[in-house]
């Protein structure tokens, strides 16, 4: 299983056929975009070039930087995805945080 970093169609069936693994992960994209699959990845009615999802960067607290914690950015991060999963939980939509 591979996760993270794939954000198109044409990578994931391309990752899939060479064999480097048989499963890919897509949580955040997923989690902001929860009909992801079905509707852009899956669907064959989107062309390839159109079947992807860029999301945006995470706009970190300016005091971040500051901290002496290097991996508070990524705590950040969690953080927000999984929110967007209590949205979805709520029966809310995600935020579409989509570049």
């Amino acid at each position: 299983m591979v996760t993270g970093g794939f954000r198109t169609r044409v990578a994931m069936e391309a990752a899939l056929a060479s064999g480097a693994c048989d499963l890919i992960g897509i949580g955040r994209p997923a989690a902001v975009l929860p009909h992801l699959p079905k509707e852009i990845i899956l669907n064959e009615d989107v062309k390839d070039g159109d079947a992807s999802v860029r999301l945006k960067p995470l706009v970190m607290p300016g005091w971040v930087k500051w901290a002496p914690i290097t991996s508070l950015g990524a705590g950040k991060q969690s953080e927000y995805y999984g929110e967007q999963i209590q949205r979805i939980a709520r029966g809310l939509r995600p935020v579409d945080s989509r570049a």
